[in-house]
């Protein structure tokens, strides 16, 4: 399966700069921002909304931060009272925050703009990932996606997925909602236990010598030394590439 293993650089570590960013923009007061105080608004108040923003015309895939503000303006609804524990004190921050911030996962989805591979949205690379499979093991994987990680639970994450990549799917194949209302099966995990699937699948494998990470450990170097799965899978970035090299060959 190697071969057809899709990566991308934007996962929770964007999420957490582009919210790093956010926040230190547009609270009142301003903050001293630290990583365990973005992690805290970040489990406390971020949700996924289940309906796609209307984007203006951006030629990029991702919105660059110095225009978020602009770009979802159409989204405010007022400010929320947010308390800070490390400040012990109330820090005003606008909701369309709360609800924007994940959009870094699907802006490189718009179907107006050809983003480059490092800024290709999650449905793009879920779908570029299934389509470069056989027929016979794509058809297996349609009916059991599992959605992994820290970003799984967040509020609305899994079921804007489910049905953006529905809708996604039966457009490149131009399936009728007649043919097949639901192509895909998603299988179900609390938040809690999507959180940590994916590190439990790879405490099983343990190669390379791949140790485990303590929180401490993940919190002091602010998630930077938490490597990609299919990194510590045996390959690396590079033998990725060259495994699917091989395979076109």
């Amino acid at each position: 399966m190697n071969p057809f293993i899709q990566t991308s650089p934007i996962a929770c570590k964007t999420l957490y700069s582009r919210l790093s960013f956010l926040l230190d923009n547009h609270t009142t007061p301003k903050l001293s921002l630290s990583f365990d105080t973005i992690e805290d608004f970040l489990v406390r108040a971020l949700y996924t909304p289940s309906s796609v923003p209307t984007y203006p015309s951006v030629s990029t895939g991702l919105v660059p931060n110095e225009s978020l503000d602009e770009v979802y303006s159409s989204t405010r609804d007022g400010h929320l009272q947010w308390f800070v524990h490390s400040h012990k004190q109330d820090v005003s921050v606008p909701k369309w925050i709360c609800s924007c911030a994940t959009e870094i996962f699907f802006e490189g989805d718009r179907p107006d703009i050809l983003p480059d591979d490092d800024e290709k949205g999650l449905i793009s690379s879920i779908i570029q990932c299934l389509s470069r499979l056989p027929h016979d093991v794509r058809s297996k994987l349609l009916n059991s996606v599992v959605v992994i990680g820290g970003g799984a639970a967040i509020p609305g994450m899994r079921s804007r997925i489910q049905t953006s990549l529905e809708k996604a799917w039966k457009q490149k194949f131009k399936i009728t909602d007649t043919e097949d209302k639901s192509l895909f099966r998603f299988l179900n995990a609390s938040p809690l236990e999507a959180t940590f699937q994916g590190g439990s699948l790879l405490g099983d494998v343990k190669v390379k010598g791949l140790v485990e990470v303590s929180r401490e450990g993940f919190n002091g170097s602010q998630g930077r030394g938490v490597l990609d799965w299919s990194v510590v899978g045996g390959l690396g970035e590079e033998g990725v590439e060259e495994s699917k090299r091989k395979s076109r060959g």
